[in-house]
């Protein structure tokens, strides 16, 4: 399997995640965001993350590939039910994390 993705992105933080908690090996990709061509070729829009599959499969939403390894490989666990009062609290917090990170990302070593 092969997981497109940008070095800033939350959504694909999120793909990666899950393959690290099922201890997946996958080769990443890190495309430039400026490459357009890419993504578009493999599912029509500019949008990261991509996996593709070893049936040569590309799914393009970081849920849909999270549901995807979590079900394919192993036993899924991801199986808590939704919890509202998280979702309340990343909302909310949201924007104080981007005004504390988004001025360091640019200092990164990233690729």
């Amino acid at each position: 399997m092969k997981l497109y993705v940008y070095d800033h992105c939350p959504f694909c933080v999120r793909a990666r995640m899950i393959l690290g908690l099922k201890n997946i090996e996958a080769e990443i990709i890190y495309l430039a965001n400026d490459d357009e061509k890419t993504p578009i070729e493999m599912i029509g829009k500019k949008m990261l993350p991509i996996l593709q599959t070893d049936n040569n499969i590309f799914i393009g939403e970081s849920l849909d590939i999270v549901t995807y390894v979590d079900e394919q490989f192993a036993t899924p666990c991801l199986t808590l039910p939704e919890n509202k009062s998280i979702e309340e609290w990343v909302n909310a917090a949201s924007g104080t994390i981007f005004k504390l990170a988004i001025p360091r990302w640019a200092f990164t070593g990233y690729p």
